[in-house]
């Protein structure tokens, strides 16, 4: 079976991936990476903070160093060794290329598409292409949370754990049938930095379940969305941003980033991710 995942070049994804890509041996897999400018700190939203550490100081401090020196034991691998080592090709998207997505679609043929973390909408002729259709992991519970920010919205709602949806994705905004979800509580004395490479996790993880059922061909079982409970919500501004931190609830800790680095200098953390032998 041939599988193009489409991501975007962050270390909550590149675990996310340690977990997803040594499970999909045997089968002819490309993931497509959308790598994305400098984030804007202007704003003063912790929720860019977060960006910050996710997509350029963990990266610069950890990913970058290792992907030219030797692995280290018992480490998780970034993006590029993580593709060698599980004979994976790694594509690379331009946030300016407005037709990129497609192209690399077009050029793999892939039987099935999955989009984890990925910021970008899929449109036609993409979305009518792989025969299996694609799926979408979101950060939130569906019909309540599509959108962006959605795990935010759903600690700013008073929830107290996290939920990743796996969804079909069509024309819409989150608005594809549900394959499945599974959630993890939110433990309050750690970040949602901390909570959101083992949210994603999951998303990899729904979808490796998924993969007897679709090596034969057969398109998962999905449910339709209540459009009734669907309540639509936009990023989130640093006004809410701000009421989350008033309660208790960090955005990024200097512990979980230190902790997230030793992900991939010497241990697997919470148990979330594996190695290509």
């Amino acid at each position: 079976m041939r599988i193009l995942v489409y991501t975007e070049c962050d270390v909550v994804t590149c675990v996310a991936l340690n977990r997803l890509l040594p499970a999909l041996s045997g089968h002819t897999v490309a993931v497509a990476v959308l790598r994305l400018g400098p984030v804007d700190l202007s704003s003063g939203s912790p929720l860019r903070v977060s960006d910050w550490y996710e997509r350029e100081e963990i990266p610069r401090r950890v990913l970058a160093p290792l992907e030219e020196g030797p692995g280290l034991p018992g480490g998780l691998l970034p993006f590029g060794r993580l593709a060698r080592a599980c004979g994976v090709r790694l594509l690379d998207l331009d946030p300016a290329d407005p037709v990129g997505v497609d192209r690399v679609a077009a050029g793999f043929a892939p039987d099935v598409i999955l989009s984890l973390r990925f910021g970008l909408i899929f449109r036609e002729p993409t979305l009518s292409l792989p025969p299996l259709g694609i799926l979408n992991t979101h950060s939130g519970a569906l019909p309540e949370y599509p959108g962006l920010s959605a795990y935010a919205h759903t600690l700013l709602d008073g929830h107290s754990k996290l939920t990743c949806t796996l969804h079909r994705v069509d024309a819409g905004i989150d608005t594809g049938a549900v394959v499945a979800s599974r959630s993890l509580p939110f433990d309050p004395d750690r970040s949602v930095l901390w909570h959101l490479p083992q949210l994603y996790s999951l998303g990899a993880e729904m979808f490796l379940d998924l993969l007897p059922q679709l090596a034969l061909g057969r398109r998962p079982v999905a449910v339709p969305q209540d459009r009734a409970r669907r309540r639509y919500h936009r990023e989130m501004t640093p006004a809410l941003a701000a009421v989350l931190e008033e309660r208790g609830i960090r955005f990024v800790d200097t512990r979980d980033v230190d902790d997230l680095c030793a992900f991939f200098t010497g241990r697997s953390g919470n148990g979330t991710a594996s190695r290509c032998r």
